[in-house]
């Protein structure tokens, strides 16, 4: 399995150690990560403290004890989760490979209690469970099953779409819009969901074409 290099980063500051998760990643990727970076200097972390901070959405409560195990029992290391502050800076090397310009291309699946944040278009290749946020400042494209909860165009409004292989949403917004529960009916063929007439309608992508 080959373990990209962004997908956790590691930094000593006066404050302490610190770990960013970067979530564009499947959480196993993550977790394998983690493990090879304090595998490389096991002599200089162990019995330590390390504060852990999410990029691009949250970590569960279930992945947060799998980090914990793992840190205990193989490197005897404490952990603290800590939210991410708006104005606080990231390491650049989060951003390489993940996307380029406004587009993101994030391969995992966003499981119950799990969110997925950006500024931008996101395209999601795994399934949005129930109980799973999606927030994005532009449109969505999710090659899988879409089931959780959507919330598109918060930067460009009702210009944005939703796409997705097959689509139940909890919830669907588009900027300022939200489809209607009568609306929401299980779709198991490509669809797009887009704002017409200020409300939103979903289609069969075949019938767009």
């Amino acid at each position: 399995m080959r373990i990209p290099k962004n997908a956790v980063i590691l930094k000593g500051t006066k404050e302490g150690v610190f770990a960013y998760l970067n979530l564009s990643y499947s959480f196993r990727t993550i977790l394998k990560a983690l493990e090879k970076k304090l595998s490389e200097r096991e002599e200089f972390f162990r019995g330590g403290n390390i504060k852990f901070i999410s990029v691009g959405g949250d970590l569960t409560d279930e992945e947060m004890e799998d980090i914990s195990i793992l840190l205990k029992n193989k490197f005897d290391i404490s952990g603290e989760f800590q939210p991410k502050k708006k104005d606080e800076k990231i390491p650049e090397a989060l951003s390489e490979g993940t996307g380029s310009g406004d587009f993101k291309v994030v391969r995992r699946k966003i499981r119950s209690g799990q969110s997925l944040h950006f500024k931008g278009n996101l395209i999601l290749i795994g399934d949005v469970n129930p109980g799973g946020e999606i927030r994005v400042g532009g449109s969505l494209f999710v090659f899988g099953s879409l089931r959780g909860r959507v919330f598109a165009g918060e930067t460009t409004g009702e210009n944005a779409i939703v796409v997705a292989s097959r689509m139940k949403p909890e919830r669907l917004q588009i900027g300022d819009f939200v489809l209607e529960s009568e609306n929401n009916k299980r779709r198991d063929t490509i669809s797009v969901a887009l704002v017409e007439n200020e409300e939103i309608k979903i289609y069969p992508y075949k019938n767009l074409l």
